[in-house]
């Protein structure tokens, strides 16, 4: 159980506790300590791919080399980025009871919620990876550019929530934006088409997208066995970074107003 802690005696131990704690409760109630609980929650990505790679197999098969592997390395990232936004944003008002009773950091909520979505995501990577090698893949050392790719991202979901998760307490309505936003950003992305396909006008434009950026970096490692890009890697930490302090700063400027939203 959470103890109310005063906010000076309030120490990075706690701090890192409490985190521990929401992340392994949420964890567990979401099932995913079961093997039909992952399963369950594996089915969703599984089904998109399917539904996606039936469809435009024999349209996008002309222009993408391995179109199966490129389509599951898009449909897993992007799958990441919306389910941790989306309960990330959620999460201050699903506990809303811990708000109004503690006295406690309120962005440990909002980080447990993002870190339960990460670990799900990693065993989601594992389940793709087995997919790309069943495919055809080349495993080699370019793949340990996984984990830089994970961080950044989650970086940037994890400031984008924090964003959010203010915003669901101050506008009730949030979540349904969210929702048409994440709809309508999904076609603009290239997650089952590839950017070449479009005027350089355009392409300009969507690769502006920075999961647009993260999604081809990925791939360029995954699926065709190429070093990833440096500089755009190099980008994609500072945006993520700065998206992350900003949405951390914009988090604790409405934190102590939170509780008087609840009713």
């Amino acid at each position: 159980m959470l103890k109310k802690f005063h906010q000076p005696y309030y120490t990075y131990a706690h701090y890192l506790n409490q985190i521990k704690e929401l992340t392994r409760c949420e964890f567990k109630l979401r099932d995913q300590s079961t093997l039909l609980g992952f399963l369950w929650t594996l089915l969703n990505p599984l089904l998109m791919f399917l539904v996606l790679y039936l469809l435009f197999i024999k349209w996008m098969g002309n222009h993408v080399h391995l179109f199966q592997l490129y389509l599951i390395v898009g449909v897993v990232q992007w799958g990441y980025m919306t389910n941790a936004t989306s309960c990330g944003m959620r999460s201050v008002i699903q506990k809303s009871s811990l708000v109004k009773n503690f006295i406690f950091p309120h962005e440990v909520i909002v980080l447990s919620s993002v870190l339960t979505i990460t670990l799900i995501h990693l065993l989601e990577l594992l389940v793709m990876m087995g997919f790309l090698l069943f495919w055809g893949a080349n495993m080699s050392l370019k793949w340990l550019w996984l984990p830089v790719v994970v961080f950044i991202e989650t970086m940037m979901v994890t400031g984008v929530a924090l964003f959010l998760s203010r915003w669901a307490v101050e506008y009730k309505d949030t979540d349904r934006i969210w929702s048409i936003v994440i709809q309508a950003a999904f076609f603009v992305t290239p997650v089952f088409y590839p950017e070449t396909i479009l005027s350089p006008g355009r392409r300009q434009i969507i690769m502006l997208n920075p999961m647009a950026l993260l999604i081809k970096q990925t791939r360029e490692f995954m699926v065709y066995d190429r070093a990833p890009s440096l500089l755009v890697l190099g980008f994609l930490f500072a945006l993520s970074a700065g998206i992350l302090l900003t949405g951390y700063y914009y988090f604790k400027r409405g934190e102590p107003h939170f509780a008087e939203k609840f009713p």
